[in-house]
């Protein structure tokens, strides 16, 4: 069955079947079309990232809640110099590799007292 079709059978029970680019809030917020977040990514380990795409944490939601780090600067993330220097290198799913995305080697940005504790070179 088609996803399409699937996706008006399931609206009726409230559940919305959403696809598309998995890159496209990186695309949108480098060509400055969304500066203002679409969501918040939250890990295992309460740590706030970016993008699951970007090796980028700004925060834990066991030090501070959700509304601290919305308003904190959250909500303009996609303006922050080190974010956007990263985010615009990629381009596509290749460009990925080069950030070792899925490993602990990650730039931590705490937006609530801007401090950088990794810098990718």
């Amino acid at each position: 069955m088609n996803i399409k079709k699937k996706s008006i059978e399931y609206l009726e029970n409230n559940l919305i079947i959403d696809w598309g680019d998995p890159l496209e809030h990186i695309y949108l917020a480098t060509l400055d079309k969304r500066k203002t977040p679409i969501v918040m990514e939250i890990g295992s380990t309460g740590d706030l990232e970016v993008s699951s795409y970007l090796p980028i944490k700004v925060g834990n939601v066991r030090q501070h809640s959700l509304k601290e780090y919305w308003d904190g600067g959250y909500d303009k993330i996609w303006d922050n110099q080190i974010v956007k220097k990263i985010a615009s290198r990629v381009k596509n799913l290749y460009d990925l590799s080069w950030l070792n995305t899925w490993n602990s080697k990650h730039i931590r940005i705490d937006i609530l007292s801007s401090e950088v504790k990794r810098a990718i070179t």
